[in-house]
């Protein structure tokens, strides 16, 4: 039996449904009243009701697991007592220990690209539950993915595809491997399947290293139309996660990372990774993520899931 926590979002639910398609038995760990649960339970996953600021749940949703894989974060999180600190930090690690007294025998965590600074909140607590994943005595692996396609070119940071708008932090020349979420759940199943992926980090990219005023073009170049842009300059994002730090440490971290991000370039080189796959895995372009949802929204279909990767929102 497989755990996962963060099962009722955007990543958590992919690696659901992609892990029940493989034959795997799943649980997944559902605060009361999710609209995401009666999809779950239409998926076969079992459903264990929990939360990670309530350690006796983790503890009782760990039990009988062989393995667990968490892509839980308080960054979009709406109830009440979530944050940053006893959701990603404190709720983090009183699940790796629950895993740990349980005997799991596997734990794959979901995490941030290396090259974030721990200056943000949100980087300094995935740091920290790395480190405790490191030292669980559990055979581990730690994905630490770049910018997702569904959020960092999504209605969510202002990439709005049915309005024709866009937002770009900075100059909008430094370029990221803007990664599908669907593919992030390909390599999270992997490291669950594949012994020899324990004990590693596994820095995850997309195919392609793009700026936002290349994604912007081919935005444009698929739907036929032109942009309104709004820029947001580095020196208010900076100014932000200064002055929101003692008071929204969500928005400071959002802040922090969006400004490193828009600062250098971000390469993440796949090809080793790709190679010690045992089965092929062709990485989904910035391209064919847009083309998808434009042709959603032509459909009139509204979000939904196409060829294996969710668009869903969480």
């Amino acid at each position: 039996m497989i755990l996962v926590v963060g099962s009722t979002g955007l990543l958590g639910g992919e690696i659901c449904r992609q892990l029940h398609a493989r034959g795997h038995p799943v649980r997944g760990l559902v605060r009361e009243g999710s609209p995401r649960e009666a999809w779950l339970r239409d998926l076969g996953v079992d459903i264990a009701r929990g939360d990670l600021k309530e350690p006796p749940s983790l503890r009782a949703a760990c039990a009988g697991v062989d393995a667990v894989l968490t892509t839980a974060n308080g960054i979009r999180s709406r109830r009440p007592g979530d944050s940053l600190t006893s959701v990603d930090r404190d709720g983090t690690l009183a699940l790796v220990a629950a895993a740990r007294a349980a005997g799991v025998a596997r734990f794959v965590y979901t995490s941030l690209d290396p090259r974030l600074s721990s200056r943000a909140p949100f980087v300094r607590y995935k740091r920290e539950v790395e480190e405790a994943v490191r030292q669980s005595g559990m055979a581990w692996t730690i994905l630490q993915p770049s910018a997702f396609m569904q959020i960092h070119l999504g209605p969510a940071v202002g990439w709005d595809l049915a309005a024709g708008r866009a937002m770009v932090f900075g100059p909008g020349t430094a370029t990221q491997c803007y990664i599908d979420v669907g593919d992030v759940a390909r390599f999270a199943v992997a490291a669950l399947e594949q012994p020899e992926l324990a004990g590693s980090h596994l820095v995850l990219g997309g195919p392609e290293a793009m700026s936002p005023r290349q994604a912007l073009r081919v935005f444009e170049e698929v739907t036929g139309r032109t942009f309104a842009v709004r820029r947001v300059p580095l020196a208010i994002m900076r100014a932000m996660g200064v002055v929101l730090r003692p008071f929204n440490p969500i928005l400071c971290s959002m802040m922090i990372m969006g400004s490193e991000m828009a600062s250098r370039d971000h390469p993440t080189d796949m090809q080793p990774l790709l190679a010690r796959m045992p089965e092929p895995i062709r990485l989904g372009s910035v391209r064919d993520y847009v083309a998808r949802e434009w042709m959603v929204l032509r459909a009139g279909a509204g979000p939904r899931a196409s060829s294996g990767r969710v668009v869903v929102a969480r």
